[in-house]
């Protein structure tokens, strides 16, 4: 909890998709029913580093399970997929 991150990404159509870079903090860790990292600023597709420059993993949105009629309507949770899971699902693409 609260490491340093850096987040690259580029800006919209309209600012000419120019090279961007966030820094951040870890607010937050999940880990059931699987490990994810909630940041401070917004990460959706874009790679996650901490402060020596490691890969950390990239923004993504976590949605509520189906039929979760506790929060009907909930809006998407912007988390960081771990690295590990990220080579784990490419290791399943060959």
């Amino acid at each position: 909890l609260l490491d340093d991150v850096i987040i690259l990404g580029r800006l919209g159509n309209d600012l000419n998709r120019e090279p961007v870079v966030f820094t951040s903090e870890v607010v937050s860790v999940i880990s059931k029913p699987r490990t994810f990292a909630k940041i401070g600023g917004q990460s959706l597709g874009m790679p996650v580093f901490n402060k020596d420059g490691k890969f950390l993993g990239i923004g993504i949105n976590r949605f509520a399970p189906k039929g979760d009629s506790e929060n009907p309507g909930a809006m998407p949770s912007s988390v960081v997929l771990p690295a590990a899971d990220l080579l784990e699902s490419a290791a399943q693409a060959k």
